[in-house]
């Protein structure tokens, strides 16, 4: 499932910088939270669920993972789970941490979407296979002779018979005074 990255002027990407950008990959149906919950929390409530959610599925809310330590059936309106490391306001997505354990990546980054030159590629690195952790490492000299402007990027899985866009959007890339 391609999700919506952007890398946005608040998150202070400079020309002549290393940056590192990290990818939470996930997988399923959107889970939609009702109520907040908060720090140390076993529950959560929930939208009903489109899909089942075996025992020990981990579910990821920004850099936050948990683990179901019930099943979850279509039509639940709570999930049971690990004590939560920190809140999770209403209103939030959760998804399915995806296991990337063998999987080959690429990203780019483009001037327009439309064009076939990439104005910056990298393989990116596996950080946490389990917990579907993917990090871009960008040196200071990749982006040296670019300009201050919002680009375009995609990062992709690369496998042969399983190519797919996992996360795109735009890139805000700033000179420093």
């Amino acid at each position: 499932m391609a999700l919506e990255a952007n890398i946005e002027v608040i998150d202070d990407w400079f020309i002549g910088e290393d940056k590192t950008l990290t990818f939470y990959i996930t997988t399923g149906k959107s889970i939609r939270v009702r109520e907040g919950a908060a720090a140390g929390d076993t529950t959560i409530k929930v939208d009903a669920l489109k899909e089942l959610l075996p025992t020990s599925t981990k579910i990821r809310f920004g850099g936050q993972v948990v683990t179901l330590s019930a099943e979850a059936d279509i039509g639940d309106t709570t999930v049971a789970v690990s004590a939560l490391a920190g809140a999770i306001p209403r209103g939030s997505i959760l998804r399915k941490v995806q296991d990337v354990t063998g999987w080959s990546f690429s990203w780019r980054m483009k001037a327009t979407p439309g064009t076939t030159a990439n104005t910056l590629s990298k393989t990116p690195a596996i950080s946490d296979a389990d917990d579907g952790i993917v990090v871009v490492t960008i040196e200071d000299t990749d982006t040296d002779a670019l300009n201050p402007t919002k680009y375009y990027h995609a990062l992709w899985r690369t496998n042969a018979g399983a190519e797919t866009v996992l996360a795109y959007g735009s890139a805000t890339l700033r000179r420093a005074v």
